[in-house]
């Protein structure tokens, strides 16, 4: 699975400072640069970042979509 805006929630991921280890879906919501549409996602338990991800275009949400059966996603509210 390719890790981006619509799948990180369910990967696992773990800290490299305090070894916290655990789904995306519990990450804390750290920066986001409205200029660029970039999203931190920080450790929950040290708030270092983990991962950083990009908020997809309306195009890269139907196309998720149509290639995902219709997946719901939390950007639905954009198409």
């Amino acid at each position: 699975m390719k890790l981006n805006c619509f799948t990180y929630k369910k990967e696992t991921f773990t800290c490299k400072y305090c070894n916290w280890t655990g789904k995306g879906d519990e990450l804390s919501f750290g920066k986001f640069s409205e200029k660029f549409s970039l999203v931190d996602e920080n450790c929950p338990k040290c708030f270092e970042l983990i991962y950083s991800w990009i908020a997809p275009t309306r195009e890269e949400i139907k196309e998720w979509k149509v290639n995902n059966n219709n997946k719901p996603t939390d950007w639905d509210n954009l198409i």
